[in-house]
């Protein structure tokens, strides 16, 4: 049985779809520390978008 990972099978319906995704200001990500990521829900492509970008 196959066990795929939600990161993989978001990114694998995010190229499916054709979406492509441009991250802006990565510089200001910190490289340690803890970060919150907030969506705003707009669609059903929220999860899938946020689990590609950040995984």
């Amino acid at each position: 049985m196959f066990s795929y990972s939600p990161l993989l099978i978001s990114q694998s319906f995010l190229a499916a779809t054709g979406t492509r995704l441009f991250l802006h200001h990565q510089d200001r990500i910190p490289e340690a520390g803890s970060v919150l990521v907030v969506s705003n829900h707009r669609s059903f492509m929220d999860a899938p978008v946020l689990m590609a970008s950040v995984g």
